[in-house]
């Protein structure tokens, strides 16, 4: 079982957590985490830099009532990172959403795309 410190610092020990691991820009990785709670869906990244034995995160970047059923991440750029997240809604609509940050977990701006 692994343990996930959230961005409001308790630790998420959920077996149902999913975890990604991201390639990144200058041989850098990144672990995208992604946390389901009673009302609450989350998505964090930590960055990991394996030539300086550091972390740094994580950052959440999504948060949400609904679920998040999927994700699929781009961080290999130097400038902005985008992760797309298809969102189901308790009546079972689904929607599409982007989200574009920044290395240090600034959200830029969030696209929602309906279907």
């Amino acid at each position: 079982m692994v343990a996930t410190q959230l961005r409001d610092g308790k630790y998420s020990h959920d077996t149902i957590d999913e975890f990604k691991v991201l390639t990144g820009v200058d041989r850098n990785f990144a672990i995208l985490t992604t946390s389901r709670f009673t009302n609450i869906s989350q998505t964090a990244i930590t960055y990991i830099d394996p030539a300086n034995n550091s972390t740094d995160g994580p950052f959440t970047i999504y948060s949400s009532e609904f679920e998040i059923v999927d994700s699929h991440c781009k961080i290999f750029t130097s400038l902005n990172y985008n992760c797309l997240f298809l969102i189901q809604e308790a009546n079972g609509n689904q929607f599409v959403i982007k989200v574009s940050f920044l290395r240090s977990g600034l959200v830029l701006f969030l696209i929602l795309f309906f279907f």
